[in-house]
Protein backbone atom coordinates (compact mmCIF):
# COMPACT_ATOMS: atom_id res chain seq x y z
CA UNK A 1 0.00 0.00 0.00
CA UNK A 2 1.37 3.38 -0.86
CA UNK A 3 2.81 5.16 2.33
CA UNK A 4 0.69 8.45 2.34
CA UNK A 5 -1.88 5.59 3.10
CA UNK A 6 -0.14 4.04 5.53
CA UNK A 7 -2.61 4.72 9.45
CA UNK A 8 -1.05 1.55 11.37
CA UNK A 9 2.12 -0.05 12.09
CA UNK A 10 4.74 0.26 9.42
CA UNK A 11 6.55 -2.68 10.70
CA UNK A 12 4.70 -5.39 8.96
CA UNK A 13 6.87 -4.40 5.62
CA UNK A 14 10.03 -5.23 6.91
CA UNK A 15 10.79 -9.43 7.97
CA UNK A 16 12.03 -10.46 11.03
CA UNK A 17 14.82 -13.09 11.28
CA UNK A 18 13.09 -15.38 13.86
CA UNK A 19 10.17 -15.41 11.51
CA UNK A 20 9.39 -18.05 8.87
CA UNK A 21 7.82 -15.82 5.78
CA UNK A 22 6.19 -19.44 4.04
CA UNK A 23 4.53 -22.88 4.73
CA UNK A 24 4.89 -26.15 3.16
CA UNK A 25 1.58 -28.11 2.51
CA UNK A 26 2.23 -31.20 0.56
CA UNK A 27 5.18 -30.06 -1.18
CA UNK A 28 3.71 -26.74 -2.04
CA UNK A 29 5.93 -23.60 -0.97
CA UNK A 30 3.20 -20.94 0.05
CA UNK A 31 4.26 -17.62 1.14
CA UNK A 32 2.65 -15.78 3.85
CA UNK A 33 -1.02 -14.05 2.76
CA UNK A 34 -1.84 -10.38 2.67
CA UNK A 35 -4.94 -9.53 1.07
CA UNK A 36 -4.96 -6.78 -1.55
CA UNK A 37 -6.94 -3.73 -1.22
CA UNK A 38 -6.89 -2.81 -4.78
CA UNK A 39 -7.92 1.00 -5.58
CA UNK A 40 -7.67 2.44 -8.74
CA UNK A 41 -3.42 2.97 -9.95
CA UNK A 42 -4.16 6.20 -11.54
CA UNK A 43 -5.83 7.67 -9.05
CA UNK A 44 -3.59 6.57 -6.59
CA UNK A 45 -0.42 7.91 -8.31
CA UNK A 46 -1.72 11.37 -8.66
CA UNK A 47 -3.17 11.47 -5.06
CA UNK A 48 0.61 10.45 -3.97
CA UNK A 49 1.79 13.55 -6.27
CA UNK A 50 -0.68 15.88 -4.42
CA UNK A 51 0.25 14.67 -0.91
CA UNK A 52 3.91 16.53 -1.16
CA UNK A 53 4.14 18.07 -4.74
CA UNK A 54 7.70 19.56 -3.72
CA UNK A 55 9.08 16.12 -3.14
CA UNK A 56 12.13 15.95 -5.39
CA UNK A 57 10.88 12.86 -7.61
CA UNK A 58 13.40 12.53 -10.44
CA UNK A 59 16.93 13.91 -10.74
CA UNK A 60 19.10 13.62 -14.45
CA UNK A 61 22.44 12.06 -13.22
CA UNK A 62 24.07 13.68 -16.27
CA UNK A 63 22.37 16.98 -16.15
CA UNK A 64 21.33 17.48 -12.10
CA UNK A 65 18.21 18.39 -13.63
CA UNK A 66 15.66 17.85 -10.86
CA UNK A 67 11.72 16.89 -11.31
CA UNK A 68 9.70 17.63 -8.72
CA UNK A 69 6.00 15.88 -8.20
CA UNK A 70 4.27 18.11 -9.18
CA UNK A 71 6.22 18.68 -12.10
CA UNK A 72 5.30 15.02 -12.75
CA UNK A 73 1.91 15.21 -12.19
CA UNK A 74 1.36 18.17 -14.21
CA UNK A 75 3.39 16.49 -17.78
CA UNK A 76 1.49 13.75 -17.28
CA UNK A 77 -1.89 14.78 -16.87
CA UNK A 78 -1.43 17.76 -20.03
CA UNK A 79 -0.06 14.47 -21.99
CA UNK A 80 -3.20 12.58 -21.08
CA UNK A 81 -5.88 15.37 -21.88
CA UNK A 82 -3.55 15.72 -25.40
CA UNK A 83 -4.11 11.93 -25.70
CA UNK A 84 -8.06 12.36 -24.78
CA UNK A 85 -8.44 14.90 -27.74
CA UNK A 86 -6.48 12.75 -29.79
CA UNK A 87 -9.07 9.99 -29.34
CA UNK A 88 -7.10 7.71 -27.41
CA UNK A 89 -8.98 5.68 -24.84
CA UNK A 90 -9.32 2.49 -22.89
CA UNK A 91 -7.16 -0.82 -24.38
CA UNK A 92 -5.89 1.85 -26.87
CA UNK A 93 -1.97 0.60 -26.95
CA UNK A 94 0.81 3.27 -26.54
CA UNK A 95 3.87 2.03 -27.07
CA UNK A 96 7.09 2.82 -25.27
CA UNK A 97 10.48 2.80 -26.77
CA UNK A 98 13.28 4.54 -24.98
CA UNK A 99 16.42 4.23 -22.46
CA UNK A 100 16.44 5.58 -18.72
CA UNK A 101 15.29 8.87 -19.06
CA UNK A 102 13.27 10.76 -16.85
CA UNK A 103 10.52 11.73 -19.99
CA UNK A 104 9.91 8.06 -19.57
CA UNK A 105 7.04 8.57 -16.81
CA UNK A 106 5.16 10.89 -18.65
CA UNK A 107 3.85 8.53 -21.18
CA UNK A 108 3.74 6.03 -18.88
CA UNK A 109 1.69 7.76 -16.45
CA UNK A 110 -0.62 9.60 -19.10
CA UNK A 111 -1.58 5.66 -20.22
CA UNK A 112 -2.03 4.39 -17.09
CA UNK A 113 -3.96 7.55 -16.31
CA UNK A 114 -6.46 6.61 -19.50
CA UNK A 115 -6.74 2.78 -19.19
CA UNK A 116 -4.59 2.10 -22.06
CA UNK A 117 -2.21 -0.49 -22.91
CA UNK A 118 1.87 0.68 -22.17
CA UNK A 119 3.45 -2.02 -24.63
CA UNK A 120 7.61 -1.70 -24.33
CA UNK A 121 10.09 -2.29 -26.47
CA UNK A 122 13.27 -2.01 -26.18
CA UNK A 123 15.38 0.04 -28.17
CA UNK A 124 17.53 -3.36 -29.34
CA UNK A 125 14.43 -4.05 -31.39
CA UNK A 126 15.03 -1.24 -33.92
CA UNK A 127 18.32 -2.84 -35.18
CA UNK A 128 16.45 -5.54 -36.78
CA UNK A 129 14.04 -4.29 -39.52
CA UNK A 130 11.87 -7.77 -39.65
CA UNK A 131 11.31 -7.50 -35.27
CA UNK A 132 10.41 -4.14 -35.69
CA UNK A 133 7.58 -5.45 -38.17
CA UNK A 134 6.56 -8.25 -36.00
CA UNK A 135 6.42 -6.51 -32.53
CA UNK A 136 3.99 -3.37 -35.07
CA UNK A 137 2.08 -5.98 -36.25
CA UNK A 138 1.45 -8.02 -32.86
CA UNK A 139 0.80 -5.36 -30.98
CA UNK A 140 -0.72 -2.59 -33.12
CA UNK A 141 0.41 0.36 -31.37
CA UNK A 142 -1.79 4.00 -32.15
CA UNK A 143 0.85 5.72 -31.01
CA UNK A 144 4.79 5.24 -31.00
CA UNK A 145 6.96 7.28 -27.99
CA UNK A 146 10.54 6.93 -28.80
CA UNK A 147 13.72 8.90 -27.69
CA UNK A 148 15.68 11.32 -29.98
CA UNK A 149 18.50 8.93 -30.69
CA UNK A 150 15.90 6.46 -32.34
CA UNK A 151 13.02 8.77 -33.79
CA UNK A 152 14.24 9.17 -37.27
CA UNK A 153 14.97 5.18 -37.35
CA UNK A 154 11.20 4.24 -36.37
CA UNK A 155 10.50 6.97 -38.97
CA UNK A 156 12.11 5.69 -41.93
CA UNK A 157 10.93 1.93 -40.64
CA UNK A 158 7.22 2.69 -41.00
CA UNK A 159 7.64 4.61 -44.21
CA UNK A 160 9.57 1.53 -45.01
CA UNK A 161 6.11 -0.26 -43.93
CA UNK A 162 4.34 1.60 -45.55
CA UNK A 163 5.57 1.91 -48.93
CA UNK A 164 6.55 -2.13 -49.09
CA UNK A 165 4.00 -3.42 -47.21
CA UNK A 166 1.11 -1.80 -47.91
CA UNK A 167 0.17 -1.05 -44.77
CA UNK A 168 -2.02 2.25 -43.81
CA UNK A 169 -3.31 1.97 -40.76
CA UNK A 170 0.16 2.75 -38.98
CA UNK A 171 0.88 4.68 -35.28
CA UNK A 172 1.78 8.30 -34.99
CA UNK A 173 5.24 8.63 -33.58
CA UNK A 174 5.74 11.48 -31.09
CA UNK A 175 9.73 11.99 -29.87
CA UNK A 176 10.59 12.01 -26.09
CA UNK A 177 12.44 14.89 -26.90
CA UNK A 178 12.25 17.80 -29.31
CA UNK A 179 14.24 16.56 -33.00
CA UNK A 180 11.39 16.16 -35.02
CA UNK A 181 10.55 16.99 -39.06
CA UNK A 182 7.90 19.38 -40.16
CA UNK A 183 4.61 17.61 -38.83
CA UNK A 184 5.77 15.87 -36.26
CA UNK A 185 4.99 16.05 -33.01
CA UNK A 186 7.37 16.13 -29.35
CA UNK A 187 6.49 15.58 -26.25
CA UNK A 188 8.34 19.21 -25.45
CA UNK A 189 6.12 20.49 -28.24
CA UNK A 190 2.45 18.98 -26.37
CA UNK A 191 3.55 20.34 -22.94
CA UNK A 192 4.66 23.43 -24.37
CA UNK A 193 0.76 23.86 -25.74
CA UNK A 194 -1.70 25.95 -24.35
CA UNK A 195 -4.35 23.96 -21.45
CA UNK A 196 -6.78 25.08 -18.87
CA UNK A 197 -5.02 24.66 -15.77
CA UNK A 198 -8.44 24.13 -14.02
CA UNK A 199 -8.83 21.09 -16.13
CA UNK A 200 -5.20 19.76 -15.42
CA UNK A 201 -5.70 20.81 -11.45
CA UNK A 202 -9.09 18.91 -11.89
CA UNK A 203 -8.49 15.50 -13.79
CA UNK A 204 -9.64 11.95 -12.99
CA UNK A 205 -8.58 8.73 -14.23
CA UNK A 206 -10.37 6.34 -15.82
CA UNK A 207 -10.80 3.76 -13.38
CA UNK A 208 -8.43 0.66 -13.51
CA UNK A 209 -9.88 -3.02 -13.48
CA UNK A 210 -7.26 -4.59 -11.28
CA UNK A 211 -7.19 -8.03 -13.71
CA UNK A 212 -7.01 -6.39 -16.39
CA UNK A 213 -3.76 -5.53 -18.66
CA UNK A 214 -1.91 -2.89 -17.46
CA UNK A 215 1.35 -3.49 -19.26
CA UNK A 216 2.33 -6.01 -22.34
CA UNK A 217 6.27 -6.54 -22.62
CA UNK A 218 8.70 -8.64 -23.80
CA UNK A 219 8.69 -12.52 -22.21
CA UNK A 220 11.86 -13.26 -20.42
CA UNK A 221 10.63 -16.80 -21.51
CA UNK A 222 11.71 -15.66 -25.07
CA UNK A 223 13.87 -17.54 -27.14
CA UNK A 224 13.53 -15.63 -30.67
CA UNK A 225 9.72 -14.54 -31.67
CA UNK A 226 7.42 -14.80 -28.65
CA UNK A 227 4.07 -14.16 -27.63
CA UNK A 228 4.45 -11.30 -24.65
CA UNK A 229 4.62 -10.92 -21.38
CA UNK A 230 0.97 -8.75 -19.67
CA UNK A 231 0.78 -7.08 -16.18
CA UNK A 232 -1.88 -6.13 -14.67
CA UNK A 233 -2.96 -3.22 -12.52
CA UNK A 234 -2.76 -5.05 -9.60
CA UNK A 235 0.55 -6.39 -9.94
CA UNK A 236 1.61 -2.74 -8.92
CA UNK A 237 0.13 -2.58 -5.70
CA UNK A 238 0.33 -6.83 -4.91
CA UNK A 239 2.23 -7.48 -1.89
CA UNK A 240 4.41 -9.91 -3.51
CA UNK A 241 5.98 -7.19 -6.02
CA UNK A 242 6.18 -4.79 -2.63
CA UNK A 243 8.97 -6.36 -0.31
CA UNK A 244 11.88 -5.46 -2.17
CA UNK A 245 13.73 -3.02 -1.95
CA UNK A 246 12.23 -2.43 1.15
CA UNK A 247 11.63 1.63 0.59
CA UNK A 248 11.36 4.49 3.22
CA UNK A 249 10.42 7.99 2.88
CA UNK A 250 12.87 10.13 1.26
CA UNK A 251 15.28 6.85 0.19
CA UNK A 252 17.46 7.56 -2.92
CA UNK A 253 17.25 4.36 -5.63
CA UNK A 254 18.89 3.98 -8.81
CA UNK A 255 18.58 1.53 -10.95
CA UNK A 256 19.69 1.85 -14.67
CA UNK A 257 18.03 0.44 -18.09
CA UNK A 258 14.95 0.86 -19.28
CA UNK A 259 11.43 0.20 -18.13
CA UNK A 260 11.58 -2.77 -20.49
CA UNK A 261 12.79 -4.96 -17.80
CA UNK A 262 9.91 -5.73 -15.07
CA UNK A 263 11.59 -5.03 -12.14
CA UNK A 264 12.05 -1.08 -13.36
CA UNK A 265 9.14 -1.01 -14.14
CA UNK A 266 7.60 -1.82 -10.32
CA UNK A 267 10.29 0.56 -9.51
CA UNK A 268 9.45 3.27 -11.13
CA UNK A 269 5.63 3.05 -9.74
CA UNK A 270 6.51 2.08 -5.98
CA UNK A 271 9.14 5.18 -5.97
CA UNK A 272 5.93 7.55 -6.18
CA UNK A 273 4.24 6.08 -3.81
CA UNK A 274 6.82 5.84 -0.65
CA UNK A 275 8.78 8.96 -2.25
CA UNK A 276 11.88 7.57 -3.24
CA UNK A 277 14.15 9.99 -5.23
CA UNK A 278 15.03 8.03 -8.31
CA UNK A 279 17.94 8.74 -10.16
CA UNK A 280 17.90 8.41 -13.89
CA UNK A 281 21.15 7.72 -16.17
CA UNK A 282 20.55 6.97 -19.70
CA UNK A 283 24.21 5.78 -19.99
CA UNK A 284 25.65 2.38 -19.52
CA UNK A 285 26.74 1.44 -15.81
CA UNK A 286 30.18 1.07 -15.58
CA UNK A 287 31.55 0.82 -12.22
CA UNK A 288 32.76 4.35 -11.74
CA UNK A 289 29.90 5.69 -12.46
CA UNK A 290 27.85 3.98 -10.09
CA UNK A 291 29.93 4.93 -7.38
CA UNK A 292 30.10 8.82 -8.46
CA UNK A 293 26.55 8.44 -8.51
CA UNK A 294 26.50 6.43 -4.95
CA UNK A 295 28.70 8.86 -4.01
CA UNK A 296 27.43 12.47 -5.25
CA UNK A 297 23.57 11.50 -4.42
CA UNK A 298 23.72 9.46 -1.02
CA UNK A 299 22.24 6.78 -3.10
CA UNK A 300 20.64 4.21 -0.19
CA UNK A 301 19.88 1.44 -2.57
CA UNK A 302 20.49 -0.04 -6.07
CA UNK A 303 19.35 -2.68 -8.34
CA UNK A 304 22.08 -4.10 -10.94
CA UNK A 305 21.78 -6.36 -13.26
CA UNK A 306 24.12 -9.62 -12.39
CA UNK A 307 26.69 -8.09 -14.97
CA UNK A 308 27.52 -4.98 -13.40
CA UNK A 309 27.74 -7.70 -10.06
CA UNK A 310 30.56 -9.03 -11.83
CA UNK A 311 32.10 -6.10 -12.79
CA UNK A 312 32.25 -4.56 -9.10
CA UNK A 313 33.42 -7.49 -7.77
CA UNK A 314 36.87 -7.68 -9.84
CA UNK A 315 37.33 -4.24 -9.03
CA UNK A 316 38.59 -1.54 -6.00
CA UNK A 317 36.80 1.61 -7.77
CA UNK A 318 34.84 1.32 -4.65
CA UNK A 319 37.10 2.03 -2.11
CA UNK A 320 37.66 5.33 -4.06
CA UNK A 321 34.23 6.65 -2.99
CA UNK A 322 32.34 6.88 -0.10
CA UNK A 323 29.79 4.63 -0.66
CA UNK A 324 28.65 4.44 3.19
CA UNK A 325 25.19 5.72 2.24
CA UNK A 326 24.55 2.58 0.39
CA UNK A 327 22.28 -0.20 2.42
CA UNK A 328 20.59 -2.03 -0.21
CA UNK A 329 22.50 -3.73 -3.73
CA UNK A 330 19.78 -6.16 -4.96
CA UNK A 331 20.20 -7.89 -8.58
CA UNK A 332 17.67 -10.23 -10.22
CA UNK A 333 17.75 -11.42 -13.51
CA UNK A 334 20.46 -14.24 -13.02
CA UNK A 335 22.06 -15.83 -10.18
CA UNK A 336 25.52 -14.73 -9.97
CA UNK A 337 28.80 -16.77 -9.49
CA UNK A 338 29.94 -18.07 -5.73
CA UNK A 339 33.01 -16.10 -5.59
CA UNK A 340 31.47 -12.71 -7.45
CA UNK A 341 28.31 -13.01 -4.42
CA UNK A 342 31.35 -13.55 -1.92
CA UNK A 343 33.42 -10.51 -3.29
CA UNK A 344 30.24 -7.85 -2.98
CA UNK A 345 29.51 -9.17 0.50
CA UNK A 346 33.88 -8.88 1.46
CA UNK A 347 33.81 -5.28 -0.59
CA UNK A 348 30.13 -3.94 0.86
CA UNK A 349 30.18 -5.41 4.67
CA UNK A 350 27.31 -3.07 5.84
CA UNK A 351 25.22 -3.29 2.76
CA UNK A 352 22.56 -6.44 2.33
CA UNK A 353 23.34 -7.89 -1.09
CA UNK A 354 19.77 -9.40 -2.01
CA UNK A 355 19.17 -12.00 -5.08
CA UNK A 356 15.69 -11.53 -6.07
CA UNK A 357 14.18 -14.19 -9.08
CA UNK A 358 10.91 -13.07 -10.67
CA UNK A 359 9.58 -13.27 -14.00
CA UNK A 360 7.98 -10.58 -16.82
CA UNK A 361 4.79 -12.94 -16.64
CA UNK A 362 4.83 -13.08 -12.71
CA UNK A 363 7.03 -9.81 -10.76
CA UNK A 364 8.56 -11.11 -7.91
CA UNK A 365 8.16 -14.66 -6.86
CA UNK A 366 11.02 -15.16 -4.21
CA UNK A 367 14.03 -12.82 -2.66
CA UNK A 368 16.23 -12.88 -0.23
CA UNK A 369 15.18 -10.88 3.39
CA UNK A 370 19.27 -9.62 3.51
CA UNK A 371 22.29 -10.89 2.98
CA UNK A 372 21.69 -14.67 2.94
CA UNK A 373 22.98 -18.13 1.55
CA UNK A 374 25.23 -17.93 -1.67
CA UNK A 375 23.80 -18.68 -4.75
CA UNK A 376 19.93 -18.40 -3.64
CA UNK A 377 17.20 -16.92 -4.67
CA UNK A 378 15.94 -16.68 -0.81
CA UNK A 379 12.33 -17.50 0.17
CA UNK A 380 8.62 -17.48 -1.35
CA UNK A 381 7.56 -13.51 -1.96
CA UNK A 382 3.82 -12.77 -0.13
CA UNK A 383 0.96 -14.39 -2.13
CA UNK A 384 2.96 -16.60 -4.32
CA UNK A 385 3.27 -20.00 -4.03
CA UNK A 386 5.59 -22.57 -5.92
CA UNK A 387 5.63 -26.35 -6.61
CA UNK A 388 8.53 -27.86 -8.37
CA UNK A 389 7.71 -30.74 -10.78
CA UNK A 390 9.77 -34.12 -11.11
CA UNK A 391 11.18 -34.03 -14.83
CA UNK A 392 9.76 -37.54 -15.79
CA UNK A 393 6.50 -37.85 -13.25
CA UNK A 394 5.56 -34.80 -13.46
CA UNK A 395 4.58 -34.94 -9.98
CA UNK A 396 5.62 -32.85 -6.96
CA UNK A 397 9.00 -33.10 -5.51
CA UNK A 398 10.03 -32.21 -1.68
CA UNK A 399 13.44 -30.44 -0.73
CA UNK A 400 16.53 -30.94 -2.19
CA UNK A 401 15.44 -32.67 -5.51
CA UNK A 402 15.48 -31.00 -8.67
CA UNK A 403 12.10 -30.04 -11.01
CA UNK A 404 10.68 -27.73 -12.90
CA UNK A 405 9.46 -24.64 -11.00
CA UNK A 406 5.90 -23.46 -11.07
CA UNK A 407 3.95 -20.95 -9.28
CA UNK A 408 0.84 -18.96 -8.74
CA UNK A 409 1.01 -15.30 -7.99
CA UNK A 410 -1.60 -12.64 -7.86
CA UNK A 411 0.85 -10.58 -11.16
CA UNK A 412 0.15 -13.51 -13.80
CA UNK A 413 -2.30 -13.19 -16.65
CA UNK A 414 -2.35 -16.76 -18.17
CA UNK A 415 -3.96 -16.93 -21.51
CA UNK A 416 -6.44 -19.44 -22.15
CA UNK A 417 -4.13 -20.67 -25.93
CA UNK A 418 -1.51 -21.65 -22.94
CA UNK A 419 -3.21 -24.71 -21.49
CA UNK A 420 -3.95 -25.99 -25.42
CA UNK A 421 0.34 -25.86 -26.11
CA UNK A 422 1.15 -28.46 -22.48
CA UNK A 423 1.03 -32.03 -23.38
CA UNK A 424 1.13 -33.47 -19.74
CA UNK A 425 -1.98 -34.24 -18.13
CA UNK A 426 -0.66 -32.80 -14.50
CA UNK A 427 0.17 -29.80 -16.39
CA UNK A 428 -3.13 -29.24 -18.21
CA UNK A 429 -4.85 -29.33 -14.84
CA UNK A 430 -2.30 -27.29 -12.68
CA UNK A 431 -2.60 -24.88 -15.97
CA UNK A 432 -6.09 -24.66 -15.84
CA UNK A 433 -5.93 -23.79 -11.83
CA UNK A 434 -3.65 -20.90 -12.35
CA UNK A 435 -0.32 -22.14 -12.37
CA UNK A 436 2.14 -20.84 -14.27
CA UNK A 437 5.62 -22.88 -15.65
CA UNK A 438 8.21 -20.40 -15.18
CA UNK A 439 10.36 -22.63 -17.68
CA UNK A 440 12.68 -22.77 -14.98
CA UNK A 441 14.76 -25.62 -13.02
CA UNK A 442 15.76 -25.66 -9.43
CA UNK A 443 14.88 -27.00 -6.07
CA UNK A 444 14.65 -25.91 -2.16
CA UNK A 445 16.43 -26.87 0.69
CA UNK A 446 15.36 -28.04 3.97
CA UNK A 447 15.07 -24.33 5.02
CA UNK A 448 12.96 -23.78 2.18
CA UNK A 449 15.30 -21.45 0.48
CA UNK A 450 15.04 -21.76 -3.17
CA UNK A 451 17.60 -22.14 -5.82
CA UNK A 452 17.03 -21.58 -9.23
CA UNK A 453 19.60 -23.38 -11.73
CA UNK A 454 18.65 -22.01 -15.04
CA UNK A 455 16.23 -22.11 -17.87
CA UNK A 456 14.43 -25.76 -18.53
CA UNK A 457 15.77 -25.18 -22.61
CA UNK A 458 19.06 -24.31 -21.50
CA UNK A 459 19.35 -27.71 -19.39
CA UNK A 460 22.10 -30.31 -21.09
CA UNK A 461 20.71 -33.60 -20.56
CA UNK A 462 23.69 -36.01 -20.94
CA UNK A 463 22.38 -39.73 -20.68
CA UNK A 464 21.07 -40.10 -17.01
CA UNK A 465 22.98 -36.52 -16.20
CA UNK A 466 21.42 -32.77 -16.55
CA UNK A 467 24.03 -30.48 -16.36
CA UNK A 468 22.77 -26.54 -16.07
CA UNK A 469 24.83 -24.49 -19.07
CA UNK A 470 25.17 -21.74 -16.73
CA UNK A 471 27.40 -24.26 -14.52
CA UNK A 472 29.91 -24.70 -17.55
CA UNK A 473 29.88 -21.29 -18.47
CA UNK A 474 31.06 -20.21 -14.95
CA UNK A 475 33.97 -22.51 -15.08
CA UNK A 476 35.02 -21.03 -18.51
CA UNK A 477 34.69 -17.30 -16.91
CA UNK A 478 37.23 -18.22 -14.22
CA UNK A 479 39.61 -18.39 -16.65
CA UNK A 480 41.90 -15.05 -17.06
CA UNK A 481 41.64 -14.93 -20.85
CA UNK A 482 37.95 -15.42 -21.31
CA UNK A 483 35.39 -12.49 -21.64
CA UNK A 484 32.23 -14.18 -22.06
CA UNK A 485 30.89 -17.67 -22.51
CA UNK A 486 27.59 -19.27 -23.73
CA UNK A 487 27.19 -23.45 -23.43
CA UNK A 488 24.50 -25.29 -25.57
CA UNK A 489 23.55 -28.59 -26.27
CA UNK A 490 23.50 -30.49 -29.36
CA UNK A 491 22.02 -33.50 -30.13
CA UNK A 492 24.12 -37.03 -30.24
CA UNK A 493 22.30 -40.09 -31.22
CA UNK A 494 23.70 -42.07 -28.19
CA UNK A 495 24.10 -40.10 -25.43
CA UNK A 496 20.71 -37.29 -25.92
CA UNK A 497 22.80 -34.12 -25.19
CA UNK A 498 26.70 -32.79 -25.56
CA UNK A 499 27.18 -29.66 -24.03
CA UNK A 500 29.23 -27.31 -26.89
CA UNK A 501 30.91 -23.70 -25.73
CA UNK A 502 31.05 -20.59 -27.78
CA UNK A 503 34.02 -18.49 -26.07
CA UNK A 504 34.67 -14.34 -26.89
CA UNK A 505 38.32 -14.09 -25.15
CA UNK A 506 39.46 -10.76 -23.40
CA UNK A 507 41.56 -8.43 -25.10
CA UNK A 508 45.25 -9.79 -25.61
CA UNK A 509 43.55 -12.77 -24.38
CA UNK A 510 45.77 -15.56 -25.11
CA UNK A 511 44.37 -19.49 -24.40
CA UNK A 512 43.79 -21.86 -27.07
CA UNK A 513 40.77 -24.22 -27.20
CA UNK A 514 42.12 -27.41 -26.42
CA UNK A 515 43.26 -25.33 -23.10
CA UNK A 516 40.23 -23.98 -22.05
CA UNK A 517 38.51 -28.11 -22.94
CA UNK A 518 41.12 -28.84 -20.56
CA UNK A 519 40.44 -26.14 -18.11
CA UNK A 520 36.27 -27.31 -17.60
CA UNK A 521 37.28 -30.69 -17.79
CA UNK A 522 39.87 -30.39 -14.88
CA UNK A 523 37.51 -28.28 -12.74
CA UNK A 524 33.85 -30.14 -13.66
CA UNK A 525 32.62 -33.39 -13.57
CA UNK A 526 33.31 -35.90 -16.06
CA UNK A 527 29.70 -35.56 -17.59
CA UNK A 528 30.68 -31.46 -18.11
CA UNK A 529 33.42 -32.03 -20.29
CA UNK A 530 32.70 -30.48 -23.73
CA UNK A 531 31.88 -33.33 -25.62
CA UNK A 532 30.38 -30.81 -28.66
CA UNK A 533 33.36 -28.58 -29.10
CA UNK A 534 34.50 -24.99 -28.23
CA UNK A 535 34.86 -22.07 -30.81
CA UNK A 536 35.68 -18.65 -30.38
CA UNK A 537 33.64 -15.93 -32.05
CA UNK A 538 34.90 -13.19 -33.71
CA UNK A 539 31.71 -10.59 -33.41
CA UNK A 540 30.06 -10.35 -30.02
CA UNK A 541 27.89 -12.51 -28.44
CA UNK A 542 24.18 -12.29 -29.51
CA UNK A 543 21.62 -11.39 -27.67
CA UNK A 544 17.72 -10.91 -27.28
CA UNK A 545 16.02 -7.97 -26.60
CA UNK A 546 15.06 -9.89 -23.02
CA UNK A 547 19.14 -9.93 -22.34
CA UNK A 548 19.48 -13.58 -22.60
CA UNK A 549 21.83 -14.61 -25.53
CA UNK A 550 19.88 -15.83 -28.47
CA UNK A 551 21.69 -19.20 -28.50
CA UNK A 552 19.57 -20.29 -31.74
CA UNK A 553 21.48 -17.32 -33.63
CA UNK A 554 24.28 -18.35 -31.79
CA UNK A 555 25.02 -21.51 -33.25
CA UNK A 556 25.48 -19.42 -37.28
CA UNK A 557 27.84 -16.58 -35.56
CA UNK A 558 30.95 -16.43 -37.50
CA UNK A 559 34.12 -17.90 -35.63
CA UNK A 560 37.88 -17.69 -35.54
CA UNK A 561 39.30 -20.31 -38.14
CA UNK A 562 39.87 -23.43 -36.48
Amino acid sequence: MPLYMQTGNKQDLFWKEDEVPFKKRNNILVGASEPIDYMSLGNLILKAFKYKPKFIGQIDAETGEEVTFQQMREKSVKLALWLQKLGIKQNDVITICTNNQMQVSSPLLASIYLNAVVNIWDTKYLADPIRFLYFLLENHPDIIFVDDENFMRVRVMLRCTRIHYGITDLPRIISLGNKTQKNDASLDSILDSEFDQFEVDKFTCTKNIANSTAIVIFSSNTTNFPGDARISYEAFLSPSNEQTPIMKSNDVGLWYGSINWTHNLLLTIRAIFWYVTAIKLSRDCTEENLSQIVEKYKVTWVFLESNICNKLSNTDVLKKYDVSSLKQVLFGDTTIRREVHEGLIQSLPNVSIIQVYGLSETGVIAYQRNTGKIGSSGYVSKNVQLMFVDLKTRKPVGSNTCGEIWCQTPSSIVLSDRIKMIESEYDRKRTSEGWYYTGDVGYFDEDGDIFVIGKSREIIKYRDFIIPSTKIEEVLLRHPAVSKAAVVAVTDIIDGNHPKAFVIKEPGGKVTKKELMKFVEDNMDSSCILRGGLHFLNAEMPYLPNGKVDRLLLLNMPREAE
